[in-house]
C-alpha cells in the first residue's frame, strides 16, 4: 500500500490543515478509483471513505458525510467486526454531527 498510503496521507494532511477544498476532489477520485479497482471493502477503500466523510463534514455537506459514514460503518462492522477500533471510530463519527447540532 505504499503508493496508496502516500496518496491517502497527503489528502489527510490537507484536510487536517484546513485545506479541505483542495483535498476534496482528490479524495473523491481516490474513493471512486479504489472502489472500482480494489473493491468497496478493501482496507484502502475504507480508509479513504473515512477521510472523504470527514471532508464532507468539514465543508458542512452533512448529508453526504452521514450517507458515507453510515455505509462505512456497515462495511467495517462486516469486514472488521463490531468491536474493532476502526469500527468504533466510525460509530463515533456518525454521532458527532448530532452532538454538534449539525445534523
Amino acid at each position: 500500500m505504499p503508493g496508496r498510503g502516500a496518496a491517502y496521507q497527503a489528502c489527510w494532511y490537507l484536510t487536517d490543515r484546513g485545506n479541505t477544498p483542495t483535498a476534496l476532489p482528490r479524495l473523491q477520485q481516490l474513493h471512486r478509483t479504489w472502489t472500482q479497482q480494489l473493491g468497496p471493502d478493501h482496507e484502502s477503500t475504507l480508509w479513504v471513505a473515512h477521510c472523504l466523510a470527514r471532508a464532507y463534514h468539514d465543508i458542512r455537506n452533512h448529508t453526504q458525510a452521514r450517507t458515507l459514514a453510515e455505509d462505512l460503518l456497515t462495511r467495517r462492522q462486516r469486514v472488521l467486526g463490531k468491536d474493532h477500533p476502526d469500527t468504533l471510530t466510525s460509530a463515533h463519527n456518525i454521532e458527532r454531527p448530532k452532538a454538534d447540532g449539525s445534523a
